[in-house]
């Protein structure tokens, strides 16, 4: 969850927090890349940077278009991640500008044949900060955007920038949370079982984030929590976790459905899903091909 965090996370750092060494570290994430559970690398503009919302989608469907509908699903540019949860209810998950970005969206998954119903959660996200990009930090970026964990000795001799001043640049970004730096991951490809948890709650006696706290603190070892979605309109919160067994999810279920605050949990298991760049990764590009620097 570390890479999810900040992809450019060093190895002497989680060193130092898991006490191993960083070779044990630079080849454990090695054989994540190897495996498939760490599909790539990559970068894109904070929500704040681009005016987006987010959005959280779950279709009723009639089984009959199969990963034909994933691929449909993906030719809209708001959809960010699209697949099935089981074989006739598909989650998509997509960012939008404004009224007319969500119509669009709404209208292009409505019109699917095979869709039968949708149920649309919108949702609170981490907004990140504004940023004026500058001539340093667009150069070095048009190597980021290539190559996200690119080192900084590297972009030096691309751009002709020393290395103290591209690690200067790159800690100006990070520190700015104008971009993420972060990984795409299919957790379906590790031995362990992913699932997540939609998750009603009752709001007078909880926030949507001691919800997350409360199962944080029981599970640090499965919970995702990096990949939580919190509904702005509804208490309900989806997560996520990574088990080692079938029986462990249910046993996890069982013990969220007893906790005081919760009126109900139904568990998704979620297929492998299809990616895509979504408008701030786009964005990025555009401002990239703009200042010449890709």
């Amino acid at each position: 969850m570390d890479l999810t965090r900040n992809c450019r996370i060093t190895y002497e750092s989680l060193a130092q927090k898991y006490g191993f060494t960083a070779t044990a570290i630079r080849q454990r994430v090695i054989n994540l890349v190897e495996a498939g559970i760490i599909q790539e690398f990559t970068i894109y503009l904070s929500p704040a940077m681009v005016g987006t919302e987010h959005v959280y989608v779950l279709l009723s469907t009639d089984s009959s278009q199969g990963e034909d509908l994933i691929d449909e699903i993906g030719e809209n540019p708001n959809v960010l991640l699209a697949g099935f949860l089981s074989t006739d209810t598909c989650s998509v998950y997509g960012d939008y500008i404004g009224t007319s970005g969500l119509s669009e969206l709404i209208t292009h998954l409505r019109s699917l044949e095979g869709v039968i119903d949708i149920t649309i959660h919108y949702l609170l996200v981490a907004r990140g900060e504004r940023m004026d990009f500058k001539k340093l930090h667009l150069r070095v970026l048009g190597c980021l955007y290539k190559d996200p964990r690119m080192s900084a000795t590297e972009i030096s001799s691309r751009t002709g920038l020393t290395a103290r001043r591209v690690r200067r640049v790159i800690q100006e970004l990070t520190d700015g949370a104008a971009v993420y730096f972060t990984i795409r991951w299919n957790p379906n490809a590790a031995d362990a079982t992913a699932f997540m948890s939609e998750i009603h709650y009752d709001e007078s006696q909880v926030s949507a984030q001691e919800v997350l706290s409360k199962i944080r603190e029981q599970y640090p070892d499965e919970f995702c929590e990096v990949y939580s979605l919190i509904c702005a309109t509804e208490p309900i919160v989806f997560t996520v976790f990574l088990v080692d067994h079938h029986r462990r999810a249910e046993h996890i279920t069982h013990e969220i459905r007893h906790y005081s605050f919760v009126s109900s949990i139904t568990t998704l298991i979620p297929y492998p899903t299809k990616k895509y760049d979504g408008l701030r990764r786009r964005r990025l590009r555009e401002i990239l091909e703009e200042a010449e620097v890709l």
